[in-house]
């Protein structure tokens, strides 16, 4: 369960780390670069690094970054540390995807001074950008207890970089702690992440809630997915009256969108309620094209709720264009349930043609010869079915029966022994044994000869 909620959320999750990576660097880099010294800074700054600086900002902004990248490691070299300077090279090396080396400029920045909060933020985006999450996160955690004025941004983005590492319970721990101390107002976004949270930490019952005020919070496509999931989650958690009510309701409220209708024939599917799906799926069809696979699905519902008619025609259709051997089958059984079977004979001979010799094909003209009630071409066919392929113990079923239902006992009670031989044919096999023997023997003529393809 675990590895399927990590793949429906890891697109979402991917989404914002591209958000993150976008977002974090740049407002802190020019923010400070606009003055030279953050705003929150009472420190003097030495004259000579408010002059390097200025001079480093003048050539970012005419993007001479290596140029601006020399004159403050030059000032680096010369034994002028301070924070401003390293975390102001951090910033050129990371506007040229210099990573590694922005890396240690914030390090030095932070080292120089722990408690200036825009270092501890690039330094977070740098570890994002080397695939270092825990030290990202870490990093956050210090830039949001660092500033005076708390950001609650950092604790966002803290636990979606733990949850991006697959640290799930450091995750929990900081949104549950931005959640209690930033509580008015809460955004979004940040119940979305305290979602995939709560399921990564495997509690589906407490993310439910989250998730049902989403939806009765956001709008447009967003909305659409995690209605889409919602109805995912009462299904896994077998809360299927809630997963009907929901598709239900989705159905009503956008009737022109094709994924709730789709929904709805899922649940209902899921609980095992047939012939509701396929009133469902009647009203889909009438306002959609069907698609050939969901075809084959409406075909399946007409029979398994006893309307082969309708089935019929759905797989003549399909059969008209396609070569799959499982709707020949499907047709036969159509036939066969309005007591037609030579009707599928065509559609059987048909699809031979195109697979000459396939076993499978051969056992279903060899059950629909049965059906009509010629059982030597029956056993003929059956015989030709398991001749390619001995392993078909329901084709030795079929020929078994078919050869005592033709009065050919010794092929009849031949059949039988191979299909003992398999576990679901044993049964039956062995109990038609017992009567073929007393057949054999002639003291049971007229014997009642109970047929099951089982």
């Amino acid at each position: 369960m675990k590895s399927m909620r990590r793949m429906q959320t890891g697109q979402i999750q991917g989404r914002a780390y591209i958000f993150l990576r976008m977002f974090l660097f740049i407002p802190c880099l020019f923010f400070c670069l606009q003055t030279g010294v953050p705003a929150e800074t009472t420190e003097k700054v030495p004259v000579a690094v408010e002059a390097v600086l200025g001079k480093a900002r003048i050539l970012m902004e005419k993007n001479d970054l290596k140029e601006a990248i020399r004159i403050l490691s030059a000032m680096e070299e010369k034994g002028e540390k301070h924070h401003l300077v390293s975390y102001t090279l951090g910033n050129c090396y990371m506007m040229t995807h210099g990573f590694q080396a922005a890396n240690k400029a914030y390090l030095k920045s932070v080292e120089q001074y722990a408690g200036f909060g825009p270092a501890w933020f690039n330094l977070a985006n740098s570890y994002m950008e080397l695939d270092q999450m825990g030290l990202a996160g870490d990093a956050f955690l210090k830039a949001y207890e660092t500033y005076e004025e708390k950001n609650p941004e950092a604790l966002y983005y803290a636990a979606s970089v733990y949850l991006t590492g697959d640290q799930p319970a450091k995750a929990l721990e900081v949104v549950n702690r931005l959640m209690a101390l930033h509580p008015d107002p809460v955004k979004t976004e940040w119940m979305e992440t305290r979602v995939h949270i709560l399921l990564a930490n495997d509690r589906e019952m407490e993310a439910l809630p989250v998730m049902e005020q989403l939806i009765r919070e956001i709008k447009g496509d967003k909305r659409k997915q995690w209605q889409e999931f919602l109805m995912q989650q009462y299904l896994s958690l077998k809360m299927e009256k809630k997963a009907l009510a929901l598709g239900e309701a989705l159905t009503r409220e956008e009737p022109g969108e094709p994924k709730w209708w789709k929904g709805l024939i899922h649940v209902n599917l899921a609980l095992e309620k047939y012939s509701d799906a396929l009133s469902v799926f009647d009203v889909y069809g009438r306002l959609f094209e069907l698609s050939d696979e969901e075809k084959k699905l409406m075909a399946d519902l007409y029979l398994m709720t006893g309307l082969p008619s309708p089935a019929i025609k759905i797989l003549a259709d399909l059969l008209s264009r396609s070569h799959d051997t499982d709707l020949v089958e499907k047709i036969a059984r159509g036939y066969a349930a309005i007591n037609q079977p030579k009707g599928a004979l065509p559609w059987i001979e048909e699809a031979l043609k195109k697979k000459p010799g396939d076993p499978w094909l051969l056992m279903v003209k060899g059950e629909t010869l049965f059906n009509t009630g010629d059982y030597p071409e029956a056993v003929k066919a059956l015989k030709a079915s398991v001749d390619r392929d001995k392993t078909r113990g329901r084709a030795w079923l079929l020929m078994g029966y078919a050869a005592w239902y033709g009065n050919d006992i010794p092929t009849a009670i031949s059949a039988m022994k191979e299909a003992a031989k398999f576990s679901g044919q044993k049964k039956a096999a062995e109990e038609v044994l017992r009567e073929l023997k007393q057949v054999s023997r002639g003291d049971a003529e007229g014997a009642e000869k109970p047929y099951s393809s089982r």
